[in-house]
């Protein structure tokens, strides 16, 4: 009789005494495969609003979870960077103030702002130049848009005139 009271004692004591690493286990689980859908809808799908509002739902639902939401916090910024979008700067120095004990991501992220900072001062190539070339009156366009988004080259008072990259090269018609 003292065997069989035992064990359902024991059986019921472990229960309770694995029940709350079981939850942290499980939720951890959540967080990653979370995470996982974000990734897949960032890199495979291209979807970075969407990526960016799974990310957004770490961060509320696992604020515990360091590791994964300082991930969340830094793919926040690269999708914003890849958008074009100024937020980025702002979710990377984000990850550097609530996230600095996640190095990996801390330095990640100290890169992507040194690099968004090196390009907002950088100046424009000096080979990007714009210039208007105008037609004589009574004259034909210079040129017609071609099906691959290219100016034709067209024929003007004798002279060739062709667009090439950034330059504009004229030759005497034959």
């Amino acid at each position: 009789m003292k065997k069989t009271f035992l064990f359902p004692a024991l059986a019921i004591g472990l229960l309770i005494v694995l029940s709350p690493v079981s939850q942290t286990g499980q939720q951890t689980r959540s967080a990653e495969a979370l995470l996982g859908a974000a990734l897949h809808q960032e890199e495979v799908e291209g979807n970075l609003e969407a990526a960016i509002e799974t990310y957004k739902k770490i961060l509320e639902a696992y604020p515990d979870n360091r590791p994964v939401a300082a991930e969340a916090q830094f793919r926040i910024g690269t999708c914003y960077e890849r958008l074009g979008r100024l937020e980025a700067e702002k979710a990377f120095e984000t990850v550097l103030a609530k996230y600095a004990d996640q190095t990996e991501f801390a330095s990640k992220a100290r890169e992507r702002l040194s690099a968004l900072e090196a390009s907002a001062a950088a100046p424009l190539p000096s080979t990007m130049r714009a210039r208007m070339i105008k037609n004589p009156p009574g004259d034909t366009p210079m040129g017609t848009v071609s099906p691959t988004a290219g100016i034709s080259p067209s024929v003007i008072g004798g002279r060739a005139t062709s667009l090439s990259g950034t330059c504009r090269r004229e030759r005497t018609a034959g």
